[in-house]
């Protein structure tokens, strides 16, 4: 069993939406004080990890659990990528109770681009525990986040700009704030701790394998 943290990627609907909103909004409303750790993985490492388990008969009844080589509060997740981004934008501290507010007036919206239970959610850690196996059990060197968003921009008359970041309406904002990788909702916003995104038996798909090398 696999059970991957927040998951990333370079077409991803996470990072690039995060890059949309830091771009689109001069000052970013952050859940709590931003404390929240998160250890994001690349989606390219853990689809590597569910194909080395399915093919090693030693790992079966075995769970591990696959973040990525950093873990982030919140805020540094922002600030990380706001830096890539070039976007210099003011992360203002949103108390819980404001947005469990703002909840459940969302959630008489059609859709409820946000919900009192994602709140909830967003003030628990999503991180690998110690005491499970994980990637470097399957000899896997997991990608630094910092990588992907250096491939994730392109250089245009001297800007930085986002390469293929999602449109988005300004009504689906909030639900933009909590979207995860590619189109699912955010781990950390609908998962408590690590539940499992996929069993051995179902494949991830990933593109753009041959970009990197391994180190194992």
């Amino acid at each position: 069993m696999i059970r991957p943290a927040v998951l990333f990627g370079r077409d991803d609907k996470f990072l690039n939406t995060l890059i949309k909103l830091l771009h689109r909004l001069p000052v970013f409303p952050m859940f709590g004080r931003g404390e929240t750790r998160l250890q994001p993985a690349d989606v390219e490492d853990v689809a590597e990890a569910v194909a080395t388990v399915m093919q090693r008969t030693e790992t079966a009844g075995l769970t591990f659990e696959c973040g990525g080589p950093r873990a982030y509060s919140y805020e540094e997740l922002l600030r990380t990528i706001a830096r890539s981004a070039n976007a210099k934008r003011m992360l203002v501290p949103v108390p819980f109770a404001a947005w469990q507010g703002l909840a459940w007036i969302a959630e008489m919206l059609p859709g409820a681009p946000l919900t009192r239970n994602q709140v909830d959610l967003m003030q628990i850690d999503t991180v690998a525990s110690p005491d499970q196996p994980g990637f470097a059990a399957l000899g896997i060197s997991p990608r630094p986040m910092e990588e992907v968003l250096q491939n994730i921009f392109k250089i245009t008359d001297g800007r930085q700009m986002p390469a293929r970041a999602p449109c988005a309406q300004p009504r689906k904002t909030l639900a933009l704030l909590t979207t995860g990788t590619l189109g699912e909702p955010a781990p950390f916003v609908e998962r408590h701790h690590f539940r499992p995104r996929f069993a051995c038996g179902q494949r991830q798909s990933c593109r753009h394998r041959s970009d990197r090398p391994r180190h194992r």
